[in-house]
Formats: structure tokens, sequence, C-alpha cells
């Protein structure tokens, strides 16, 4: 998306407020014309009513565009999970003087680079408590070159928009949410298969029992103990977390990026990627659970993110960026790195052109064990998933399967 010009203030007269200026000149003249007194006083006070508001907003809002630019707001916190409360604070406090039937408001209008946006408008009041709240609905790392001061009649006919201008980094990171539901990953990890759940090993501690549960595995029941007390006791054992070892997981975001891309729209595309970051923050959680560092990449970033790499362990703030990208860039996947296994997250194409992972692909060393999983959450986007999939069935060293991802409840 490009950056929206600097224009610091506009007016704007909507055609309701055009149509009303128009039928009240009309009155007035038919009036005269016809010598209808009262159509021409009841088009004479519309026409003043129209002309006083009109004149209040016009001026109004050239008597405050210095005084709004010195506005500073932010938003707290700055980073939020997906449809989660975030706050805009006023830090400077300006006054603002309301003339009968006009109304002062305050707009903020954030964008990401892959066009999803937020908009909302606060009310006056806001002006005086210095706070109001919002939802941010949509995954992402959002934007704003301006905020807005808006002073508009209360009829809606008229209004005068000063712009404020705001800082060009980010404001805001909407994180993806955390699911329950996770896509069936069996993956390998420095050589090893990663274990969904942790591998209990025998405990020599006879000391450490307790009672037994229907439920519990009854090779676990000490029977000595049994013999003596004639209650069940089971051994508590111990679990081994796995070695440490290091995971890189690419999301590859070229479809929802392909300005071209048939079979689905856009909207539907990032609400699969959304569920795709969602996935993955989970994997990632459990991941970390069993000992196993996880980093990321995708389409024009590093691992971790390129020019994010410092966000260190912050995983949830990196999966909010991935897509934070302008619409049909084309840009590759990162570049091949050195672990022995990657697992990539990919929404499926539905054509069967070359992709971004084909040309991944291409750069594999020997002995590195790549697992693709296309990703959908409709039947359209199965078949795709599932015919992608097909096409990396005889590849050495690649792993390729269609998996469903939830979107949020």
């Amino acid at each position: 998306m490009t950056p929206r010009k600097k224009k610091y203030f506009s007016l704007k007269i909507n055609i309701t407020g055009m149509a009303a200026f128009f039928i009240s000149v009309s009155a007035v003249f038919f009036g005269l014309l016809k010598h209808e007194v009262a159509l021409e006083l009841l088009g004479g006070i519309f026409f003043i009513c129209l002309t006083y508001c009109f004149l209040v907003i016009l001026i109004t809002g050239f008597l405050y565009r210095k005084k709004a630019a010195l506005l500073a707001a932010r938003i707290v916190p700055d980073k939020v999970e997906s449809g989660g409360e975030a706050f805009v604070l006023l830090n400077m406090s300006v006054h603002f003087f309301q003339m009968p039937f006009c109304v002062i408001r305050y707009k903020i209008d954030l964008y990401t680079k892959d066009k999803k946006r937020i908009t909302h408008i606060f009310e006056k009041v806001f002006f005086k408590t210095g706070n109001s709240n919002f939802i941010a609905l949509s995954r992402g790392a959002y934007y704003a070159d301006f905020d807005y001061v808006i002073i508009e009649d209360i009829f809606g006919f008229f209004m005068f928009e000063i712009s404020v201008p705001q800082s060009s980094a980010e404001r805001l990171f909407v994180m993806p949410y955390t699911t329950e539901k996770m896509p069936d990953i069996t993956t390998l990890a420095a050589g090893a298969e990663k274990r969904s759940e942790q591998r209990i090993v025998k405990n020599d501690d006879l000391t450490d029992q307790r009672m037994y549960v229907p439920g519990d595995d009854t090779r676990r029941i000490n029977w000595k103990l049994y013999s003596h007390s004639g209650e069940l006791f089971v051994r508590k054992e111990d679990t081994e977390r796995p070695p440490h070892s290091r995971l890189v997981v690419l999301i590859d975001t070229e479809a929802a990026s392909c300005k071209k891309q048939q079979g689905y729209d856009k909207d539907q595309s990032r609400a699969v990627l959304d569920a795709i970051c969602s996935a993955a923050l989970s994997f990632a959680a459990d991941c970390s659970a069993n000992g196993v560092e996880v980093v990321f990449g995708w389409n024009g970033s590093g691992v971790r993110g390129g020019a994010y790499a410092n966000c260190g362990t912050d995983i949830p703030r990196i999966l909010s960026l991935p897509a934070c990208i302008p619409q049909d860039a084309g840009l590759p996947l990162p570049a091949m790195p050195e672990e022995k296994h990657i697992l990539i997250f990919a929404l499926p194409f539905i054509n069967t052109a070359a992709t971004s992972i084909e040309k991944y692909l291409a750069a594999k060393q020997q002995g590195q064990e790549i697992e693709i999983l296309f990703c959908y959450n409709n039947e359209i986007l199965e078949g795709a998933a599932n015919a992608r999939a097909l096409k990396f069935f005889r590849t050495e060293g690649v792993r390729a399967k269609a998996v469903r991802v939830y979107d949020k409840d």
C-alpha cells in the first residue's frame, strides 16, 4: 500500500447536503415566483440553517487547525490478541469549544501493508476523558499516516477533517489468537522425532506413591504394597524432556499476496493465513514445552522475520507480521537454512503454476527433511490443498499433506 499524501485538512460536503441546499434555494425561488409565503418562509429557514452549519464548520475547522496538530495520541497496549481490546490515550490536553449544532470527534485509521484496516471514531467525550477503547479484530502489524479530528454538523451534511500526522513506525501489533484445535503435525527436530507427549521413565523411589485412580495404567500398580495394605497404590513416575533442538518454521504467504489468485477472494485467504498463524503459535508453544526452539520466517523476510530479528522469543508479535507486504509483491521464502528439518505452512494455490515452494525446494541440501502443510478451512481449498500435496508425493526428502486449520470460535 502506497502512503497517503500529506493533506492536512479537507472540507467535505456530502450529496445529501448539496441536495438540501438545492431544495431550500428552490423553495425560496418558487415561493417568490408563486407568491407562496409559507414555501418561501420554509425554504428560507432551511437555507439559513444550512448556511449557519456550513459557516460554523468551516470557521471552526480553520480556527482549530493548529490546535489539532498539537494533539498526541498513543495506543496501549501496543500488542493485543486478535479480538482483544486496545485503548487510545490522549497524552496532551487540548480544549475544543463546540458551537451549537456542531460535533467534534477523533478518528483513528490503522492499516496493514496487506490492506487490512481498523477504523474507529471516538465521540467528543474523548477530549475530556483522554482515553477510549476499540476492538482489534484482525491479526497484523498496523500503521497510521494520520489520525483525524472531525468537525461536522449534527445532520452530517458538512465535515471538516483535520489530519494529525503520526509516526511511520508500527502503532499496534494484533497477534494471532491461540487455538486448541491443532492440525495433525508429525515433524522432526534436529534429526529426532519430536514427541507430542512427554516420555515416561521409571522412578526407583519406592516411597513416591499415590492412591490408584480408575484409568491409571495397571502396570504401574505396586502389588507388593497392595499385599501389605490391601489398598491399590501406583508409583509416581518422572517424565523425560527431549533434548534441546532448533526447528525452522516457514509460512508461505504467496497465495495471500498474489493479486491474480483464483478460486477464493482476499478476505478468505487472509482468514486462512490468520488460522495458520494461530496454529503456528500453538505449535511453537508445544515445541517450547518440549525443549525445542522454534524460529520463523516467511516470504520477504529472513528467519525470525528479517528486520524483526531482534524480536527474540516474542513469538506472538513475530506471528502478527506474516503477509505484512504489499499485494502482488512476489517475494521469495527466506534462504535455505542449515537445519536438518524445516516445516512449512502454506496457503494452497488453485492453479498449478510454479510457486515459491518449488523454487525453494530447488535449493534443498542433502539430508534435509522438509515437511509441507497445505492448509485449508473450506471444501474449495481442501481440494486445492490435496492437489498441491500430491504434487510432492515422490519428491525425495519432502513430505507434504493437506491439513485443516480452524478459525476462531
